[in-house]
C-alpha cells in the first residue's frame, strides 16, 4: 500500500498506483475515505486488486461493489478524498464548534498522536483551505461567508485521519432598542380635534404631539419609535380654548421657544430662594392668564385659599408661584 494517504479533489488526474496488480501487505484492510461537505464515508476495499488512476469530476459514486473488483473510480463533486493503508494519526482532541458574531475572531484548535511528520490541512465545507496547516485555524474578522462547517485531515508517515466537524454559526444580536421612523395614517372629520397616541404596551397611553384639526382628508403623523410600541387615535373633544392667533379676553398665546427662569445674581433685593437662574425651553405653545391668578379663581378650581393676605378675593394668591 502507500505509503502515506493522498489527497485528491475532482478534475484532477493523479496516478496513486500503477496498472498493475498493487495487494497490501499487513493485517488491516485498505479504507476508502470519502468527504463530501460535512459527510464523511469509509468505505472498506478489502484486499482486492487495486489500480486508482483517475480523480473524476462527476457526482456520483460508481457502483462501490463494481469498483471493489477491479478499478476505484472516485465520482465526486467538491470533495475530498484519500486512501489509506493503515491506521494514520490518532485525534485527542476534536475541533469544537463556535458560535460568534459578524466581525469577531474564532480559533479552532486539533490535538493529534500518531508518527512522524505530522501535518494538517483545515477544509472548509469539504474544500481545503489554502495555507491552513497548522494545528490551529484563525479566522480573523468573520463574515458571513466563513459560516460553514470545518474539519481537519491529519497526516502522518503511516496514513490520515479525518477530525469530527465544527460548525461555525453566528450569534442572533441581543437588541436593547431600535429607533425607527412609523408613520400612522387616519382619516379625519372636518371641526373634529384629533390626538394619536403611543404605548409600550404597559397601559400607560401618551401623546405623540399636538391636536390635530381634521379637514375631512387623509392625515399623517410621523412618529420616531424605540423599540415595542402600539398606536391608537382618540377624538377630543371640542375644546373652549381659542386656538393661536385668536383673541381671548383675559388671556395672552404664549409660543414656544427658550426662556430664562429665575433670578440673576446681580439682581437688587434678590431673594435666597429666587435662583438660580435658569434657561428651560418651552417646546409647545400654550394659553396664560394676562394677569396672575386671584384668590377668587384658585378657590374655584382648588377649593382652597392658601393666601396670608386674604381679605380681598381680587387680591393675588401670593404663596403660590
Amino acid at each position: 500500500p502507500p505509503k502515506r494517504s493522498r489527497v485528491f479533489v475532482p478534475g484532477q488526474q493523479r496516478f496513486f498506483a500503477s496498472r498493475k496488480e498493487v495487494r497490501p501487505t499487513g493485517t488491516r484492510p485498505i479504507t476508502l475515505i470519502l468527504l463530501k461537505g460535512s459527510i464523511q464515508q469509509r468505505v472498506p476495499i478489502g484486499w482486492q486488486l487495486i489500480s486508482l488512476f483517475q480523480v473524476a469530476g462527476r457526482e456520483e459514486l460508481d457502483q462501490i461493489g463494481r469498483a471493489m473488483k477491479h478499478v476505484i473510480l472516485c465520482f465526486l463533486v467538491g470533495a475530498v478524498g484519500l486512501v489509506s493503508g493503515w491506521a494514520g494519526p490518532v485525534i485527542t482532541s476534536q475541533p469544537q464548534s463556535q458560535e460568534v458574531v459578524i466581525g469577531s475572531e474564532t480559533v479552532f484548535s486539533v490535538g493529534a498522536e500518531g508518527g512522524a511528520g505530522l501535518t494538517y490541512q483545515w477544509l472548509f465545507n469539504g474544500v481545503a483551505i489554502v495555507g491552513a496547516n497548522g494545528s490551529t485555524l484563525l479566522i480573523n474578522d468573520v463574515k458571513l461567508k466563513d459560516v460553514g462547517s470545518y474539519m481537519v485531515l491529519v497526516t502522518d508517515n503511516t496514513g490520515a485521519t479525518v477530525s469530527n466537524v465544527a460548525q461555525v454559526t453566528l450569534k442572533k444580536p441581543l437588541v436593547t432598542g431600535i429607533e425607527r421612523a412609523v408613520r400612522v395614517y387616519f382619516p379625519t372629520k372636518t371641526g373634529k380635534s384629533y390626538q394619536v397616541q403611543v404605548s409600550d404596551g404597559l397601559g400607560e397611553w401618551k401623546p405623540t404631539g399636538e391636536l390635530i384639526e381634521g379637514n375631512g382628508s387623509e392625515m399623517e403623523v410621523f412618529y420616531v419609535a424605540n423599540g415595542k410600541n402600539f398606536f391608537r387615535l382618540e377624538e377630543m373633544e371640542e375644546s373652549t380654548l381659542p386656538k393661536e392667533g385668536e383673541e381671548f379676553e383675559d388671556m395672552v398665546w404664549i409660543h414656544s421657544g427658550t426662556f430664562k427662569i429665575g433670578s440673576p445674581f446681580t439682581e437688587m433685593e434678590r431673594g435666597f430662594d429666587e435662583g438660580p437662574h435658569t434657561e428651560v425651553m418651552i417646546s409647545r405653545g400654550f394659553w396664560m392668564s394676562k394677569y396672575e391668578v386671584t384668590q377668587e379663581e384658585y378657590e374655584l378650581v382648588k377649593g382652597t385659599n392658601p393666601s396670608h393676605f386674604n381679605g380681598n378675593s381680587n387680591s393675588p394668591v401670593e404663596m403660590v408661584n
